[in-house]
């Protein structure tokens, strides 16, 4: 609300001023004062989009679920599938309903389904999520989080990032570059994620702290490492492998380890035993479908 008060009261431009050079070096969906301030001089653009949107609404989203489809087991997805547009930031969320900001959709013009398609896909997945948010233990809750946020955005990614970010003529075409640094840079985490799980099993440290420092690290809510760890499965042992473990983000994580250790290129982080001996037991902790 802060914000959005500083761009509608013009009795506070100049801290508006200030705030604005504060965010510039910030990533996009983290701008909310730039992103408002397009929407305040966009505003009728965005009303006549968002009117637009109810017209053409039916066929949009029967498209986008149609992608969504590619990368989940076979389940219903037909029926009523609730999507709100709204301004909040430069993003998207896979809540339910569905979320997502409504100049950032206007940007991405005839492109948009790619975005709803990878929403849908988080909505689509937490239904068949193997375990019960709610029901996770205090001290493993970050690292469940962690682990839970590399699988959702890294299998969701596969339906939009390759067209919306690395595609020449995609609208987020100017964060290719840093994308595929981000990418690339993967494996830097992932060795950093097997150190503090080892650290977990050998008793050095507790799985509270490992997880509160891994989600303070993991770059960009999961999305470049679960792209990486996912290309790397689908390379390795096909996409019907990845498919299989849709609703369980642990068993994600022992796909990608097998898929590591016969990789014969690029050079893959293989987690440890005592790594995955970690995993298994958050998964026979929490794992009930």
């Amino acid at each position: 609300m802060e914000s959005f008060r500083l761009v509608f009261m013009p009795s506070r431009q100049e801290e508006l001023q200030k705030r604005l050079d504060e965010e510039k070096n910030k990533p996009p969906h983290f701008r909310f004062l730039h992103h408002y301030l397009n929407v305040k001089q966009h505003r009728q653009e965005v009303a006549d989009f968002s009117d637009s949107l109810r017209v053409n609404a039916g066929e949009l989203l029967d498209q986008s679920a149609e992608m969504a489809r590619k990368y989940l087991p076979a389940m219903q997805t037909e029926g009523y599938i609730p999507v709100s547009f709204v301004v909040f930031a430069n993003d998207a969320r896979g809540y339910t309903p569905v979320v997502i900001d409504a100049f950032f959709a206007m940007e991405l013009g005839e492109k948009l389904h790619y975005l709803i398609a990878h929403e849908l896909h988080h909505f689509y997945r937490n239904q068949i999520l193997a375990f019960d948010r709610d029901h996770i233990g205090p001290a493993d809750a970050d690292i469940v989080w962690v682990i839970d946020q590399i699988h959702a955005e890294g299998v969701a990614d596969q339906i939009d990032k390759r067209v919306l970010i690395s595609g020449e003529d995609g609208p987020m075409h100017d964060m290719a570059d840093r994308w595929e640094e981000m990418v690339a840079e993967a494996p830097v985490f992932l060795k950093r994620m097997n150190e503090a799980l080892d650290g977990v099993a050998a008793g050095y440290e507790g799985m509270g702290d490992a997880g509160t420092r891994l989600r303070e690290i993991l770059p960009m809510s999961g999305h470049p490492v679960g792209f990486y760890m996912t290309n790397l499965i689908i390379r390795e042992l096909g996409k019907e492998k990845l498919i299989e473990q849709t609703g369980n983000p642990l068993a994600f994580f022992r796909l990608y380890n097998q898929a590591a250790q016969q990789a014969t290129s690029g050079d893959p982080p293989v987690l440890s035993a005592g790594a995955m001996e970690v995993i298994g037991e958050l998964e026979s902790r929490y794992v009930i479908r």
